[in-house]
């Protein structure tokens, strides 16, 4: 386990070192969101209307979840191309083998 949770940070710090999280300005918020106790420094608008308000959170919410989920997705496909081509040329060859199959136990 030792191993596991050494290697595992280790390789935590390398992947996120050189990534500019260090440098978006979302992270420092989120830093600075820790120490906000009294709510000073992200006012919320609720403008006249807080329903609506809350439904244009929610769906920016959501759009940052999407972003993410495609973002994540698109690296997936890239780090496991060959894998996901053989395993894409497999279900093909499967379903052309079953509707083979059925055609010619139609047949009788």
């Amino acid at each position: 386990m030792a191993r596991t949770l050494s290697g595992g940070m280790g390789a935590l710090k390398k992947h996120h070192l050189g990534r500019s999280f260090l440098r978006d300005d979302a992270f420092w918020k989120g830093v600075a969101s820790v120490f906000n106790l009294a709510g000073q420094f992200t006012p919320l608008y609720y403008g006249r209307d807080p329903e609506k308000a809350d439904r244009a959170a929610l769906r920016s919410d959501w759009e940052a979840v999407g972003r993410d989920m495609e973002r994540v997705m698109r690296r997936f496909e890239q780090e496991h191309a060959k894998e996901l081509t053989h395993a894409r040329r497999a279900v093909r060859d499967a379903q052309s083998a079953t509707k083979e199959t059925g055609a010619s136990n139609g047949d009788r």
